[in-house]
C-alpha cells in the first residue's frame, strides 16, 4: 500500500521501482495505490479478523503487515527484490 502511485519514493529510480513492483507481484503481492492504514491493528487484532481497512474504508484480508517509513525500510523481506 502506499499513498501514490507507485512503488516506493521518487528518491528510487524508476527502473529500479518497476523491478520491485514485478518482483513482489510475482510473489502474489498486491499493490493498493493512494490510499494508508491510518490506525494500525496489535497483532493480536489482526490475528483475530484477518482483515486491515485502509484510510477509504477498504477492508483487505491480511496475514502479514509491514509498517515501513522512510527511504530505508528497516526490514528484511524484501532484500531478495534489492
Amino acid at each position: 500500500m502506499h499513498r501514490g502511485q507507485q512503488v516506493s519514493k521518487a528518491a528510487y529510480p524508476e527502473k529500479f521501482r518497476r523491478k520491485l513492483r514485478t518482483c513482489f507481484e510475482a510473489r502474489g503481492i498486491e499493490f493498493v495505490f493512494g490510499d494508508y492504514i491510518e490506525v494500525f491493528p496489535t497483532e493480536a487484532e489482526l490475528k483475530a479478523s484477518g482483515v486491515i481497512t485502509t484510510k477509504n474504508g477498504r477492508k483487505i484480508k491480511a496475514d502479514l503487515v509491514v509498517r515501513s517509513t522512510g527511504p530505508v525500510p528497516a526490514t528484511g523481506k524484501n532484500s531478495h527484490c534489492m
